[in-house]
């Protein structure tokens, strides 16, 4: 649960910079400073949280799956002596 959380958090945080990536991708923007100007003037700020919410549910399921795992990984290959990673 707290591995979905942290992933949620996470991705929520860092939505600007995926649309600005995003527009840059898909040729609607020439740069990373063009991108910025293109969402500003259509959308202002809220366009920069556009899609927050469905690539937050999107990516919330991994952070259920990936610390489970490292932690598991970590437990079955360190030895009594061994300081965590």
């Amino acid at each position: 649960l707290l591995g979905a959380i942290a992933q949620g958090f996470a991705g929520f945080a860092t939505n600007p910079l995926d649309v600005l990536k995003t527009q840059v991708q898909v040729g609607l923007a020439s740069g990373i400073g063009n991108a910025i100007q293109t969402v500003w003037c259509a959308d202002q700020l809220a366009g920069f949280m556009r899609g927050a919410l469905m690539r937050t549910v999107w990516i919330m399921p991994q952070g259920c799956v990936y610390y489970p795992t490292y932690e598991l990984v970590q437990r079955l290959l360190l030895t009594k002596d061994d300081q965590p990673l």
